[in-house]
């Protein structure tokens, strides 16, 4: 197995299985590890009142299929699977990071009772995102939304403003701009 350090990306180094290599007459390459990770994460959960119902908001939230449509970032979303209600319970997005795309699954759970929906990477993932959403009804058009994400990754290396700051408060404006652009 060939191991090198490879230029321009720091604690990284570079191994191919021979394995790998041996059809192509080789027996030695380069491999990909990075060793460093950082967190691109919001300290703080961010709130925000949106115009329609709570539960027309909790389901608009909810259906990962469109976060594409809302959070220009993400550019593609494919469910994996449903939970008996039809919502989706695992769900592979693929992220724009400036030149680069990442890949990454996340798991969901919802409590429909309290409109809050969680969701998480799966284990051993390159990226690791965890968050929350809540729907509060503050009156029966208007809802009180509060918003946390944390990501992890040594993906977004050199890219920690591919959400400009605060996190959570980047998506759920994105979140809050698609609302008011179709149902106010």
């Amino acid at each position: 197995m060939h191991v090198a350090r490879r230029e321009g990306v720091p604690n990284a180094v570079e191994t191919i299985p021979n394995s790998l290599l041996e059809p192509f007459g080789h027996t030695e390459g380069p491999r990909f590890e990075r060793t460093e990770t950082r967190r691109v994460s919001s300290i703080a959960p961010a709130t925000a009142t949106l115009h329609i119902s709570v539960g027309f908001a909790y389901d608009l939230f909810c259906d990962a299929s469109n976060t594409s449509r809302w959070l220009p970032q993400v550019s593609a979303v494919r469910i994996i699977s449903n939970d008996d209600l039809g919502r989706p319970r695992d769900a592979s997005f693929l992220l724009n990071v400036n030149r680069a795309t990442v890949g990454f699954n996340l798991k969901y759970e919802y409590n429909a009772n309290d409109f809050e929906v969680i969701w998480k990477t799966h284990e051993n993932s390159h990226v690791e995102f965890t968050g929350q959403a809540s729907f509060r009804s503050l009156s029966p058009k208007l809802t009180l939304m509060t918003f946390s994400l944390h990501c992890y990754s040594s993906a977004l290396v050199g890219n920690e403003k591919i959400f400009d700051g605060h996190p959570a408060s980047v998506v759920m404006q994105y979140f809050r701009d698609f609302i008011s652009k179709y149902w106010n």
